[in-house]
């Protein structure tokens, strides 16, 4: 099984990201899965558990951060991720280094979706599209679209995911 720690999105953010991409692509896109990870999907090393992950991040405070959407851009790996960049960048990048280094001696980060197999710089963004097939017109105009909102991040959450099932795993607050 994957997971992801991830930084929920508020309902009326997936309206405003979904309304533009409609608008641009005439396509609807799914908004129940909308969120910014905090570290890349991974799998639990066999000599650790879910509770062993719980235990970990319940271990940690976290600060909810304020927020905003600041422009529409693609990654390029296996499929073309269309994404929303989420700032501020330092607050997010701080939260990044934490959930690493609290869990690395027990996940393995999934290195499947990248190419090269490296993993990427941590960029805090809200994938939009997992295999956007758009022209470089459609993403010109994608940029020009106002996808724009300021919003609270909330804290952060274990998300149990399989395909396009989310489930979010209860820690405490």
């Amino acid at each position: 099984m994957r997971y992801v720690v991830a930084y929920g999105v508020p309902s009326f953010v997936g309206q405003v990201i979904a309304s533009g991409y409609n608008r641009v692509t005439g396509r609807e896109v799914p908004t129940n899965n909308f969120h910014i990870s905090l570290i890349y999907p991974f799998f639990i090393h066999s000599t650790h558990s879910e509770e062993w992950v719980i235990n970990q991040l319940n271990n940690f405070h976290f600060e909810s951060i304020d927020s905003r959407l600041t422009r529409i851009d693609v990654f390029e790996q296996k499929n073309r991720l269309l994404y929303a960049t989420v700032e501020p960048y330092e607050d997010y990048y701080a939260s990044h280094l934490i959930v690493n280094r609290i869990l690395r001696s027990g996940i393995q980060i999934d290195i499947k979706p990248f190419e090269s197999g490296v993993l990427p710089n941590y960029k805090p963004h809200v994938g939009i599209d997992y295999d956007f097939d758009g022209d470089q017109l459609t993403l010109q105009s994608l940029r020009m679209e106002k996808i724009e909102a300021w919003f609270d991040s909330g804290y952060p959450r274990l998300y149990k995911f399989d395909n396009d099932l989310f489930t979010e795993i209860l820690l405490e607050s």
